[in-house]
C-alpha cells in the first residue's frame, strides 16, 4: 500500500519545501527458520528509494500483498496493523515538523529522524526531553517521571498525530480499569498530558486535538487520618512485647511521621546520629532545608528501637506492614505511609495549632494547600455540634 503525503492544493503549496515522498509496506520474500518473513517500509522520492525494516515479522500466508497489512484472519492482526500505522504516522509527523520549521527534508534526513525517534514527533520522547532540560525539585521530578512511565506502559511510542479525544478517553479507561486509579489520580495524570501538549504547541508542533476539549476537575479528596485514640492504640502496640518483630521498624517510622509530618522520602534521608531536640531535613518537594523541633513522642519512638534510622525496607513492604499493624489493633481505615502526614496535620489543628504554623511545618508554598486540613477539622466540629441542645 502506498501513502502519498500532502496531496492536492496543500501539496502544491509545500512542493518548494518538501518533495513528494511515497511509502509502501511490503513483506520480503525471505523466510527464516521459524517460517517468518520481515516487514519493510519502502520510501521513495525523486527516483531515490530507501528500505526501512520494521520490528515486525509475518508468516507469508498471513500477509495481504495488495493492502500491505496483515490479513484479518491472522493472529493478533489488529495489533500488528496498528503497529504498522504507528510507523507510518511517525514518518508523517517528521514531515509535518520539517514543514512547520520551514526546513527542507531529504530522504536521508527523513530516515535519520525516523530512526532517532525524535522528540519533535514522539510525544513520549518530547516529555522526557523536556523534563531532562528543566531544573525540577526531586519530589516533583519523581512524580513527573512516574506519570510519563505510566503513559509509556499504556503506549510506548505516541506520534503527536495520534493524540485525539478518543486517545484521551482510551487512556482514562486504561487508568481506571487496568491501573485502578481513583478519579483524582486520573485527573492529575490527564492534566499532565494536557500541560505537555500545550508546551508542544508553543514549540510549534501541530496537534490533532483541540486542547480546550480536554476537561478535568478536582474531586474532593478523602484524606484519611488517624485520631488521637487510634494513635494511642498504635503506640501501645509499638511499645508492647507481643508486637511481631517485622512490624516494629515500619510502625516506628510511621509513628515518627505521625508526630513530625515528614514525607517518606524525607524520613529516609535522616540519620540516627543527627536526631536530637531538632531535626534538619531537605524538603522532598521544594528542595529547601528545614529545621523543626522534635517533640517527646517522636523522640521516644527513636529511643525505643535501635534499628530505627539505621535499617530500611522497601516502600511497598513498608505500606503492607503498616496496614497489617493498623488492622491488628482494630483500626478499619485504608492507610498508607502518607496517612501519617495527614494525621500530623489534622491533629495539629485539633490541638488548636495555627494554620500559619502548620503551613511552615508542612513546607507548603501555598496556604490554600494547608487549608484543606482546616476544612477537615471544621467539618468534624460541625458534625459534633449538631448533637448539642
Amino acid at each position: 500500500m502506498k501513502h502519498q503525503f500532502f496531496v492536492g492544493t496543500k501539496e502544491l503549496q509545500l512542493q518548494k519545501k518538501l518533495v513528494t515522498m511515497n511509502v509502501k509496506v511490503y513483506r520480503r520474500d525471505y523466510v527464516n527458520k521459524h517460517g517468518m518473513s520481515p516487514v519493510y517500509l519502502l520510501i521513495t522520492s525523486q527516483g531515490k528509494r530507501i528500505r526501512q525494516r520494521l520490528p515486525i515479522e509475518v508468516r507469508p500466508e498471513d500477509w495481504d500483498e495488495k493492502k500491505g497489512r496483515f490479513k484479518k484472519s491472522a493472529e493478533n492482526a489488529v495489533g500488528y496493523n496498528i503497529a504498522i500505522e504507528n510507523e507510518i504516522a511517525k514518518i508523517k509527523d517528521v514531515r509535518l515538523v520539517y514543514y512547520i520549521s520551514n526546513k527542507e527534508l531529504t530522504l536521508e534526513q527523513l530516515v535519520q529522524e525516523y530512526n532517532n525517534a525524535s522528540s519533535n514527533y514522539c510525544f513520549v520522547a518530547f516529555m522526557e526531553k523536556y523534563v531532562e532540560q528543566q531544573n525540577i525539585k526531586p519530589g516533583s521530578l519523581r512524580k513527573e517521571k512516574s506519570r510519563i512511565a505510566k503513559i509509556k506502559r499504556f503506549q510506548k511510542e505516541i506520534p503527536f498525530s495520534q493524540i485525539t479525544i478518543e486517545w484521551i478517553e482510551r487512556y482514562i479507561a486504561y487508568m481506571a480499569i487496568e491501573c485502578k486509579n481513583n478519579p483524582n489520580t486520573i485527573d492529575s495524570n490527564i492534566r499532565t498530558v494536557k500541560k505537555y501538549l500545550h508546551m508542544a504547541e508553543r514549540y510549534g508542533i501541530r496537534l490533532n486535538i483541540n486542547l480546550s476539549l480536554i476537561q478535568t476537575r478536582t474531586h474532593r479528596s478523602n484524606r484519611v487520618n488517624l485520631s488521637f485514640a487510634e494513635l494511642d492504640k498504635l503506640k501501645d502496640f509499638y511499645f508492647s512485647s507481643y508486637i511481631n518483630p517485622r512490624l516494629k521498624l515500619p510502625l516506628g517510622y510511621f509513628l515518627f511521621s505521625c508526630y513530625t509530618g515528614l514525607r517518606i522520602n524525607e524520613v529516609k534521608k535522616l540519620k540516627r546520629e543527627s536526631i536530637g531536640k531538632t531535626i534538619t531535613f531537605t524538603s522532598d518537594k521544594t528542595g529547601k532545608t528545614n529545621t523543626i523541633p522534635l517533640n517527646n513522642s517522636a523522640r521516644s519512638f527513636v529511643e525505643h528501637y535501635p534499628d530505627l534510622f539505621v535499617k530500611w525496607i522497601s516502600e511497598q513492604k513498608m505500606n503492607d506492614y503498616i496496614r497489617e499493624a493498623v488492622n491488628f489493633v482494630g483500626i478499619r481505615k485504608r492507610v498508607s505511609f502518607h496517612t501519617a502526614r495527614h494525621t500530623f496535620a489534622t491533629n495539629f489543628l485539633r490541638k488548636g495549632g495555627k494554620v500559619e504554623d502548620l503551613q511552615k511545618l508542612l513546607d507548603h508554598s501555598d496556604i490554600s494547600t494547608t487549608m484543606v486540613y482546616v476544612h477537615i477539622v471544621e467539618k468534624e466540629e460541625i458534625d459534633v455540634s449538631i448533637l448539642d441542645d
